[in-house]
């Protein structure tokens, strides 16, 4: 047996289920001790889902506004104050019809992505708008209704992207339909981390900048809770 095989049995022996040396990462709701952070954060998720925040999971050095992030007053904050900024705030004179930048939307989203798209099937389906009362679709409507009274066109255009993208994902993730079909929008701040890492990610983003998807996906999911859509939070660790 060589060094480098002896090595990697001395590694995986230390890794094994029932060896505790290593194991420096404890979950502060039970008695699980874990080797890493982020196989703490995934079993927080799945059995302690109920008692704890979400986390999203960030990417690189933190900005300076996320090292108070899980403080809910500074979020609240954050969130009242997210149009205020120029390049965010819709003019005193702007006017655009919401609706038909979604439209837009969709079908720029098929024509350049259909691949990795599942509930928009062409450039004119317009399947969201068909949506039952009290689905994922129809929260996601009014979310957009909302933040057309508030956005530039073009941070619009940017907002409309991601949450159509947020859509895909579900459908993807639980099945096509999922979004006109599932009653409720509860949950779904649950799915923001698998959102940014296996949707956004794999398909590189596409095209946005990785700090504008974490700010929208944030706003969209604190809008969700202050309108008792669901009672999950969402804070932002590295």
């Amino acid at each position: 047996m060589t060094d480098s095989e002896s090595d990697q049995q001395a590694k995986r022996k230390r890794k094994s289920k029932l060896e505790q040396d290593g194991r420096d990462f404890s979950c502060k709701h039970c008695d699980k001790t874990y080797f890493s952070t982020i196989a703490l954060n995934n079993h927080v998720k799945t059995k302690h889902g109920n008692e704890v925040d979400v986390v999203i999971r960030g990417r690189g050095r933190p900005r300076k506004y996320e090292e108070n992030i899980q403080n809910s007053a500074v979020f609240d904050d954050r969130y009242k104050i997210f149009f205020d900024s120029l390049d965010k705030k819709k003019g005193l004179e702007e006017e655009y019809d919401y609706k038909l930048l979604i439209k837009e939307c969709i079908a720029s989203l098929f024509s350049e992505y259909n691949k990795s798209l599942k509930s928009i099937t062409s450039e004119d389906d317009f399947s969201i708008f068909d949506s039952q009362a009290n689905s994922t679709d129809s929260h996601m409507l009014d979310y957009l209704a909302y933040v057309s009274t508030l956005s530039s066109k073009e941070y619009y255009n940017r907002i409309v992207k991601l949450i159509l993208l947020f859509r895909e994902c579900l459908n993807i993730k639980f099945g096509n339909g999922f979004t006109s079909t599932n009653k409720s929008s509860k949950n779904l701040p649950e799915t923001a981390n698998d959102f940014l890492t296996d949707f956004m990610e794999v398909n590189e983003n596409f095209g946005m900048d990785f700090t504008q998807i974490l700010d929208i996906t944030q706003h969209f999911c604190h809008w969700l809770l202050i309108n008792n859509l669901t009672s999950s939070k969402l804070s932002l660790i590295n």
